[in-house]
């Protein structure tokens, strides 16, 4: 048993372990116990390496722990806030206190697949939410023309934003906070300086009211039909590019044309709150 000892560099008691050593045949090789010794540090067939060199593992094959940094099964790892997807101007508000009145991407239910422009307005006392429209003269207008039973100028109003809830997606056609208006006119007891979004009225007999409606630079089209009412109303609503763009007039004695959401039944001058103007998410 020395003699194995002295050779295998095993202790007695390992020597012991394996078991008695034949003597080498004429290739060199010798087993141990009659088995073929292939690894001597193999135990029962295990395949368990055992080294501390740099980047090397710690137990079995199946583990992928490493000591000097490498690849880790374990993830201890620390992951940021989750992405805002925000509905509202309010919600950007919330996520930042600091934010100011300007263009910013809201998500229609926080959707991350449906994003739009907005412009927040009023963000230090109450978010509001408008879209904005494409420029230009003649691009997104109403117009109350004058004659007939009515004296003074045609009323025109230009708009540059319209105010829309970022939830149901209702314009409120009266909300003049981004318009300009040119003319006025007598209607009745009342002086006419100004028009709703999306409206066109005249008093003399024909449909000479016009409107016109272009959302060509927005994710939406319109998604309302139009009505027309008043006194031998007359009129009607063109849509062009899949309702992006929709050209309208109105008159009668008097007459208008408007959108049914619902239609206005009365005179619609500015400021009545009855009508809006429903917008789909189209992009």
């Amino acid at each position: 048993m020395g003699v194995v000892a002295l050779i295998c560099g095993c202790s007695p008691l390992q020597s012991e372990f394996m078991g008695p050593v034949s003597e080498p045949d004429a290739s060199g090789s010798t087993t141990a116990g009659g088995g073929a010794e292939t690894s001597l540090g193999s135990m029962g067939g295990g395949a368990e390496t055992m080294s501390s060199g740099p980047g090397s593992t710690m137990g079995s094959a199946g583990d992928a722990m490493t000591m000097d940094g490498g690849t880790q099964t374990a993830d201890d790892s620390t992951t940021g806030p989750a992405p805002s997807y925000p509905a509202t101007c309010q919600e950007v508000l919330t996520d930042d206190p600091s934010a100011q009145d300007g263009a910013y991407t809201l998500y229609i239910g926080g959707d991350p697949r449906q994003p739009w422009t907005v412009h927040c307005e009023d963000m230090l006392v109450g978010p509001r939410e408008y879209l904005a429209l494409p420029a230009g003269p003649g691009a997104n207008f109403s117009q109350y023309t004058a004659g007939g039973f009515v004296r003074g100028t045609n009323v025109r109003t230009e708009f540059e934003r319209v105010r829309i809830d970022p939830v149901t997606l209702n314009v409120e056609i009266d909300d003049l906070e981004f318009s300009a208006s040119t003319g006025q006119l007598a209607h009745g007891g009342a002086t006419v300086t100004a028009r709703p979004f999306a409206v066109a009225m005249c008093c003399d007999d024909i449909d000479s009211g016009i409107a016109r409606i272009d959302l060509t630079s927005t994710p939406f089209v319109v998604g309302v039909t139009f009505c027309q009412e008043g006194a031998a109303e007359q009129g009607g609503a063109v849509e062009q590019n899949g309702g992006r763009i929709v050209n309208i007039t109105g008159g009668g004695l008097c007459g208008w044309s408007a959108p049914n959401n619902p239609c206005p039944s009365s005179n619609p001058f500015s400021g009545t709150g009855e009508t809006a103007l429903q917008l789909v998410y189209a992009p």
